[in-house]
């Protein structure tokens, strides 16, 4: 663990092929919002790490101002189910810019 931390939380639109627009999780890595389809939970809800991040830039990412649902982002185009149920395929990955297993722990303060 590179002792990296998630701050920046995000919440956005965005559809799972064959699914209508939910509220989802994201936050910020490398500076880009991420989405969390899934998390790895710490010891006594200490932290979560996502067990991989799919970037919204490929499926149209768009900045919202005033959602009334509190929304960051929205993403144009739905997320394909494969992506999103994963484990991620390495064609997948590479296709979408995916991250398997990035380092840092967002932490929840647990015992």
């Amino acid at each position: 663990m590179d002792g990296y931390s998630y701050t920046t939380l995000y919440k956005v639109w965005a559809a799972v092929e064959g699914e209508p627009a939910l509220l989802r999780e994201a936050f910020g890595y490398q500076y880009k919002p991420y989405l969390v389809p899934r998390w790895e939970e710490g010891p006594e809800g200490a932290w979560r790490r996502p067990e991989w991040l799919i970037p919204l830039e490929p499926f149209g990412c768009e900045a919202l101002k005033d959602d009334p649902d509190g929304a960051d982002f929205r993403v144009a185009t739905p997320i394909p189910r494969s992506l999103w149920s994963g484990p991620p395929s390495a064609e997948l990955v590479r296709r979408y810019g995916v991250l398997v297993r990035p380092p840092g722990r967002l932490w929840q303060g647990g015992r």
